[in-house]
């Protein structure tokens, strides 16, 4: 299972239980992901992107 699809499908039971903090959280990360979808890469991310994504994010406070 893609990164991808483990957000989508974390969003909905997140979504489903009225977590409204952990609902946020992986909302912002799709988004990211999103970003680098359209960025013009043209492929899947692989699992060190999917890492170096996450990271930055967790630096940046961005969660």
């Amino acid at each position: 299972m893609s990164l991808k699809e483990k957000i989508n499908e974390d969003l909905n039971t997140s979504l489903k239980a009225r977590e409204t903090v952990r609902t946020e959280t992986l909302r912002s990360i799709r988004a990211e992901i999103l970003k680098m979808d359209k960025s013009g890469m043209n492929r899947e991310m692989n699992e060190d992107e999917e890492i170096q994504l996450l990271s930055r994010l967790s630096h940046s406070g961005a969660c």
